[in-house]
């Protein structure tokens, strides 16, 4: 029951609270073109670290907010010419 209202509160945060970060990171941890699962399980073994290249919103440790981040980048491909 917890898990499913976890994943409810993910998407309406993902639905009402957009977030623009200007010149933000990449998310395509492992440099592939696309962000996929490999990134995903990357940056879930980082959740609750200090590991700068995880930490999107850069405050110092990789949380919720950062998750937002990568989860609107989520199967997102790099244009031709890259990033």
């Amino acid at each position: 029951m917890r898990s499913n209202l976890f994943l409810v509160l993910c998407i309406l945060s993902l639905i009402l609270l957009p977030i623009r970060i200007h010149g933000a990171p990449s998310v395509d941890f492992d440099g592939s073109g696309v962000v996929g699962f490999t990134d995903f399980v990357l940056f879930a073994q980082a959740f609750g670290s200090e590991q700068d290249l995880y930490d999107l919103d850069t405050d110092g440790r990789v949380g919720f907010t950062d998750f937002l981040i990568f989860a609107q980048r989520f199967r997102a491909r790099k244009p031709a010419g890259g990033m």
